[in-house]
């Protein structure tokens, strides 16, 4: 058998970024306007399995309550049914029947099976626990939501701020602040990697005092993408009114940031978080952690990423 990451690339990625909807104004939302607010907090790993959970926020008279309908753990299936394998002209390239397209994609469905079992063993020995999300449909009560995480996620929807930077204001993260922070920045940077050289060493702490250089890796840290992991968030917000709002993020790192509010890109972090207030923090696969970092954790990343770039660098 062929590589099953491989085959994978040749069904699905000539299917992947065909549906586009034109970009629409984001209208003014107002919470006396809103019906119910759905969130749905999904992942795929590596194609391999996939879990998630679905909300609804349910306004009434003076109250905001969250129930949970819906959660489910299995491996991933390519349905055969829908792939269009006629369509695609790589596997014709390839000299790849459509009977042969079908068979590899029924192994690797088995495949998933297999592996979806032996990574959950791996995630009982590293957590100490075989608990896992259910499959299950219906309505758990999970208690009412506080009408403050409400009102600060719709002004944040209505927040004209498209940018991740007024993040970095509100923690006061500036020029000063790294001029104050840049040798405690370097000495962690060093912990990180004990065995530099020294050329690096001097590359890395002279970049370390660059705010600019910074900021940019900071922007850069959020937008680091993978191919092992696919989160996918998708908020609706029903309104009383015929029209709906519909969010999306298929962000892999922190904040999960490239979000869309119909359509129209958000890099605003504290969207991310604002999300994080209005779902419950899950023991296991909770989304709370890429939602709504530690800034520690970002500030870890962004000198491993200065660190990667500099470090064989010469200086001019």
């Amino acid at each position: 058998m062929k590589n099953p990451i491989r085959i994978w690339c040749l069904l699905v990625l000539p299917l992947l970024g065909n549906s586009q909807t034109p970009k629409q104004p984001i209208p003014k939302i107002e919470i006396d306007s809103i019906k119910k607010i759905i969130i749905l907090d999904a992942y795929n790993d590596n194609y391999e399995r996939v879990w998630g959970r679905r909300y609804v926020i349910e306004f009434h008279t003076n109250m905001f309550r969250l129930y949970q309908l819906e959660e489910y753990y299995k491996n991933y299936e390519f349905d055969v049914d829908e792939i269009e394998f006629d369509s695609l002209k790589i596997l014709k390239s390839k000299e790849i029947s459509k009977s042969k397209a079908k068979k590899m994609t029924a192994q690797i469905n088995e495949r998933n099976k297999k592996r979806s079992m032996i990574k959950e063993k791996m995630d009982s020995i590293a957590w100490g626990t075989s608990k896992r999300p259910e499959n299950w449909n219906g309505k758990r009560d999970l208690g009412q939501i506080d009408k403050k995480a409400i009102q600060v996620f719709l002004s944040t929807l209505n927040s004209k701020s498209l940018s991740p930077y007024g993040y970095l204001n509100t923690k006061g993260i500036d020029s000063i602040w790294l001029k104050k922070n840049v040798d405690r920045l370097y000495e962690k940077w060093n912990r990180m990697f004990p065995n530099a050289k020294n050329s690096s060493k001097n590359n890395v702490f002279f970049a370390l005092k660059d705010f600019k250089l910074f900021k940019k890796t900071f922007f850069s840290t959020l937008l680091s993408r993978n191919f092992t992991t696919y989160p996918y968030m998708e908020i609706i917000i029903v309104k009383k009114s015929p029209d709906s709002i519909k969010v999306t993020s298929r962000g892999q790192n922190f904040f999960q940031v490239p979000f869309e509010i119909n359509s129209i890109k958000t890099y605003n972090p504290e969207l991310a978080i604002s999300i994080s207030k209005l779902i419950p923090n899950e023991k296991f696969y909770s989304v709370n952690k890429r939602l709504n970092p530690t800034w520690e954790k970002i500030e870890e990343q962004i000198l491993w990423n200065i660190g990667d770039a500099y470090r064989n660098k010469k200086r001019k």
